[in-house]
C-alpha cells in the first residue's frame, strides 16, 4: 500500500513543481523544474508520509534521496542566468 502512496506523491510533486516553476519563470527551464520537483518531493514524502505512519525506512530513504538530488541540482549552473 505504501508503494501506491509513494507513487501518488511522486506524481503530485511533479504536477505541483510544474505549476510552481511555470509561475516563477514562464519561459521555464528543465533545471528549475527538477530543483522544485526534488524539493517538493522531499517535503511531501518526508512530512506527510511520516504523519500518516509510513514505515520509517521508506520515509527516510525517500527523503534522503530526494533531498540529495535537490542539493546536487543546486550546484548545476543555470545556463539562462548571466553573471
Amino acid at each position: 500500500m505504501w508503494i501506491i502512496v509513494l507513487v501518488a506523491f511522486f506524481i503530485l510533486s511533479f504536477v505541483l513543481s510544474g505549476i510552481v516553476s511555470f509561475a516563477l519563470d514562464p519561459v521555464g527551464s528543465t533545471l528549475n523544474f527538477l530543483r522544485v520537483a526534488s524539493f517538493m518531493l522531499a517535503g511531501l514524502t518526508g512530512g506527510v508520509m511520516f504523519l500518516f505512519g509510513a514505515p520509517f525506512d521508506l520515509v527516510g530513504w525517500t527523503f534522503v534521496v530526494s533531498a540529495t538530488v535537490w542539493v546536487l541540482l543546486l550546484f548545476i549552473p543555470n545556463p539562462r542566468l548571466r553573471y
